[in-house]
């Protein structure tokens, strides 16, 4: 995992996304921009709009201040405008007749209904872009994960997994689809009335107070939030480190509950989830309260700071149009650095949950392709190991120095006591793993220059858990099947003694089999799978002890099918019961990593080694 990432550089690395949606990010961002825009519209006009109310625009409230008379010619253009339109203004007190007064009135409706359509439009697109985004990322999320080599799920937790690619993108969603409008709209909004300021106060007039008063309260503002807010991330991703645990407690119990069931431990089970559901809880907890704290300390900064102010426009004796042009500037000062602040707390879940996302994402432990992969049309002459070892963890070899080669149309097994490497040897076959050294090789060429999926298309797998998933019976036969052959189907099934079973269905071949088949039988699952192997007619057959779960009598009936199955194709079996291997061209009896013995079952017998003891033994128990 990555070490603790910037806020920035996560929200950078989440907005690079948007790339392929350019043209709605232009149009939203352009929305902000015209929404900043008719903010200083609206300023500009409310000022002169008030005071065109007034008889003498309470312009003289202070005599003898120069700097009120040019505040006001400034801040109310009438002279211009009444020329302009030949409107008659008194020119001992500059009163406004009603029809200029109208004009500012419309000019503050329009850009007020400016505001709100920009507004809008900006919304939808950001919420738009936002959606898209995290659509993306979970698509590449599930993509990334699924592609990882085995080693790399033997060491995740299935639950996390899930949780990551639900909770976490749904926790950037949240986010993002509202913070991206307001990261867009907010600063221009701020731009807007921190140019107005500028213009009109400093420029003009001079009045250096009121824009460092306005500097000096966003600085107010930003200080308990940006402290406040990295707590907050830290809090977030303890939420999200919770609500995984809760996913991979829920993901062990609803797949194991047979056995929860069988052994009567459904109040167990609903205390470890009361325990860490209380935990997810306190975190929740902690988190709200650490946000509404940056929420309370704003709000008692507003009131604080709008009072000081107020009372710094009586000491001025400022006119109404100006004191209602200083209000509006503080209200659309306040307004959006308000809602920067909510956003900056609230990107802090979305920055945990994307650090979660990204720490999958460059985490790659896939088997990937090479740069120039040979391409596998057919299987023509052998599979060959050459010096092969491995090992799950680095301090405990399974494999060491394998050297074995299976030609092809032969039946080779793989016997020996658990964890002696049979699965292990048929999983670096399929290049499921990567070998750690030493090379496998099928029709000379290394299978690290192949394609994988052309290895893999010449490859099928029966193994001791049956994997069935939750769609048809017709799906789960044709799996890996874009155009489904039906009648190829039905010929499967038939030929795997699965057809009778499958028609006494009240959906027949559309029957839902449930998830990991739960509907179905030990036999009928397995006779699924098999038929699944018929369908996709491999040329390689890797049997991972394909009957050991079954009982004696079904598994003679499954046994025969499988002899069926396996003929004019080469076959890796690994069994559990000796005697189903007996016919095998070779079989290998693997030990401590090695191989010790190898040979026809004759030959094994009369060498009375270890496999001549392990088939006695096995004889006498069935």
């Amino acid at each position: 995992m990555s070490e603790e990432r910037s806020t920035i550089k996560t929200y950078k690395r989440l907005l690079s996304y948007a790339g392929a949606y350019k043209f709605i990010l232009v149009l939203g961002l352009s929305a902000s921009v015209i929404t900043g825009l008719s903010r200083f519209g609206f300023l500009a006009n409310v000022g002169p709009f008030i005071d065109s109310f007034s008889q003498n625009g309470e312009t003289e409230a202070v005599e003898g201040k120069e700097k009120e008379k040019d505040l006001i010619n400034s801040m109310n253009p009438a002279e211009y405008i009444a020329d302009k339109l030949g409107v008659d203004i008194d020119d001992k007190n500059q009163a406004i007749s009603w029809q200029l007064a109208l004009i500012y009135g419309f000019g503050l409706v329009g850009f007020t209904l400016l505001n709100v359509l920009m507004k809008t439009i900006n919304r939808y697109c950001m919420r738009l872009l936002g959606s898209y985004i995290v659509r993306d990322l979970r698509d590449r999320l599930f993509n990334h994960i699924q592609r990882q080599s085995l080693r790399f799920f033997g060491k995740s937790d299935v639950g996390h997994l899930i949780s990551s690619i639900n909770n976490d993108t749904a926790a950037v969603q949240r986010a993002v689809t509202g913070n991206l409008a307001e990261l867009t709209r907010a600063p221009a909004e701020i731009i807007a009335v921190i140019v107005f300021v500028v213009i009109f106060f400093f420029i003009k007039l001079g009045m250096y107070a009121i824009p460092f008063i306005l500097l000096a309260v966003g600085i107010l503002f930003y200080l308990p939030v940006h402290f406040v807010a990295r707590r907050i991330k830290v809090i977030y991703r303890k939420t999200l480190e919770k609500i995984s645990e809760l996913n991979s407690r829920m993901h062990e119990v609803f797949t194991g509950i047979r056995i929860i069931k069988a052994y009567n431990t459904e109040d167990i089970e609903q205390d470890r989830f009361a325990h860490t559901n209380r935990r997810y809880t306190k975190a929740v907890l902690k988190a709200a309260r650490a946000e509404l704290g940056v929420q309370g300390i704003m709000e008692c900064m507003n009131i604080v700071v709008g009072v000081a102010f107020i009372i710094y426009c009586m000491t001025q004796g400022f006119g109404y149009g100006f004191l209602f042009t200083l209000i509006a500037v503080g209200m659309y000062a306040y307004e959006p650095m308000k809602r920067l602040a909510k956003v900056y707390t609230q990107m802090q879940q979305s920055v945990a949950a994307a650090d979660r996302i990204f720490d999958y994402l460059d985490d790659d432990q896939s088997i990937q392709d090479s740069a120039n992969p040979t391409p596998m049309t057919e299987f023509t002459t052998s599979i060959k190991l050459e010096d092969v070892s491995f090992a799950y963890d680095k301090n405990s070899p399974v494999l060491k120095s394998i050297n074995l080669e299976i030609p092809k149309g032969s039946v080779v097994a793989f016997v020996g006591h658990a964890g002696s490497g049979k699965s292990t040897i048929t999983n670096l076959i399929a290049r499921f793993y990567e070998v750690d050294s030493g090379s496998i090789s099928i029709d000379g060429v290394d299978i690290r220059e192949i394609k994988n999926a052309d290895l893999r298309e010449h490859i099928g797998v029966v193994t001791q858990d049956t994997i069935l998933f939750n769609c048809s019976i017709t799906e789960n036969i044709a799996y890996g099947d874009r155009n489904v052959d039906k009648d190829r189907v039905i010929e499967a099934a038939k030929k795997a003694c699965a057809h009778e079973f499958i028609m006494e269905k009240e959906e027949q071949y559309d029957t839902i089999v449930g998830e990991k088949g739960f509907v179905l039988s030990g036999g009928q699952k397995q006779r699924i799978s098999i038929a699944r192997a018929f369908y996709k007619d491999p040329e390689i057959l890797i049997l991972d002890e394909a009957t050991s779960s079954l009982d004696n009598v079904t598994e003679h009936e499954v046994q025969q099918e499988l002899n069926i199955l396996m003929k004019n194709r080469t076959v890796l079996a690994i069994a559990h019961r000796l005697s189903t291997i007996k016919d095998a061209d070779v079989i290998y009896v693997l030990g401590d990593g090695c191989i010790v013995e190898f040979g026809s079952h004759e030959d094994l017998m009369a060498l009375d080694g270890s496999y001549a003891e392990m088939y006695k033994l096995g004889v006498k128990d069935e």
